[in-house]
């Protein structure tokens, strides 16, 4: 039989009060749902009387009137608790300050070699473990930022294999808004820079009954060895299995390789009508000030030649920011997290913020008759 939770006055009860160092929340958190584990109490209600009885009478007003008190999960709870101490949450933001500043540090040299992205992604996945643990960050955010620093080759690779993933168990289709776990991504990641002939390589050291550990490591440090040429392996040894491994490797590549070219193909036609379109703006701005100056003999100060009132022209050739498409609003340069448009709905009280995704005031769910998939425009339709 499971024991009972103590008494609010028993020695080993957990306490927190008003004269509490805020950054002790965590540590009465953590100890109140180790006794949650080892009484077995599973229902929100009961967790949330407990979690106001171990306070003082003061600290016990004052969680009653949060909002998810009388209604909501524990869960949400402890957040409205932790988001009324600043301090409390003081380490998330910390986390959060410092994977923006790992990922600007990368973007400045695209990462393209092994080496790189292994150093990135180990950093980078401890981060994430914090900010997704307390939903400070939801899945898509955090692929968004995984993929930032990666250089346009790499993430075109990584892309087209995450393309050809079977889809999750029990699912049709992915979803649009947050198609790939940051797992998945990271994975991808590393498969595509494995590279298809060193893959082949260990294939051939398996056959010839080789050590493979040694043959990564000479593969590591470009050091083949040499009597490679010299070893009679018949590459029918070569489970068949494995050979559609690679093929299909090899396919993603040139797959990738002609995307590419059909990128930069498009981005040139891109160029040229932009062109034509500017110098024919230009030549319609000059005629017309032309027939100004014929039409009006009095006007003494007719308009200058130039380029002064034609429209700036974006770069097209400028694809890098592509990747950084707000989910929330679908404009470019900015994610997510930074979309004034999100904050503003935040801050007039049109949405909250539930497990990284937008929810009614309430807290409840958008009508499901609302098929667009933008946020923003979920909440337009919703309150036009």
């Amino acid at each position: 039989m499971a024991p009972s939770m103590p008494g609010p006055n028993e020695k080993s009860t957990p306490r927190f009060e008003s004269s509490t160092d805020p950054e002790e929340l965590e540590r009465f958190f953590s100890r109140l749902e180790e006794l949650f584990n080892k009484c077995v109490v599973t229902m929100d209600a009961e967790k949330k009387k407990y979690t106001v009885v171990y306070t003082n009478i003061k600290t016990e007003k004052q969680w009653k009137v949060l909002e998810h008190h009388a209604k909501g999960t524990f869960k949400e709870f402890k957040k409205d608790i932790l988001s009324s101490y600043d301090s409390a949450l003081a380490g998330d933001r910390d986390a959060m300050q410092e994977m923006k500043q790992l990922v600007h540090r990368y973007r400045l040299s695209p990462i393209q070699e092994r080496s790189d992205y292994m150093s990135f992604k180990q950093e980078f996945q401890v981060l994430a473990a914090v900010l997704k643990s307390e939903d400070v960050c939801s899945n898509r955010e955090l692929v968004d930022q995984f993929l930032t620093p990666m250089s346009d080759e790499l993430y075109n690779s990584m892309k087209l294999r995450l393309e050809r993933l079977n889809l999750p168990a029990g699912k049709t289709s992915r979803d649009p808004a947050n198609p790939y776990t940051l797992e998945e991504v990271m994975a991808s990641g590393i498969n595509m820079l494995q590279g298809v002939f060193s893959s082949m390589d260990r294939k051939r050291d398996e056959a010839c009954g080789l050590d493979t550990a040694a043959s990564s490591t000479r593969e590591l440090h470009g050091v083949h060895a040499s009597n490679r040429s010299n070893t009679n392996v018949d590459e029918a040894a070569v489970k068949q299995e494995d050979v559609g491994g690679i093929l299909a490797s090899m396919k993603d590549i040139f797959e990738q390789q002609a995307q590419q070219e059909r990128q930069h193909i498009a981005a040139l036609e891109k160029a040229f009508v932009e062109q034509q379109k500017m110098i024919t703006s230009f030549l319609q701005q000059q005629q017309q000030q032309i027939q100004v100056q014929q039409y009006n003999p009095y006007n003494m100060h007719p308009a200058q030649p130039g380029f002064s009132s034609a429209p700036r022209q974006m770069n097209a050739g400028a694809s890098s920011l592509n990747r950084l498409e707000c989910w929330f609003c679908g404009e470019n340069g900015h994610m997510n997290a930074d979309c004034p448009m999100r904050m503003d709905y935040l801050n007039v009280g049109k949405i909250v913020m539930v497990r990284g995704r937008a929810h009614l005031p309430d807290g409840g769910k958008f009508p499901a008759d609302i098929k667009d998939p933008l946020p923003k425009n979920w909440i337009d339709e919703y309150y036009s």
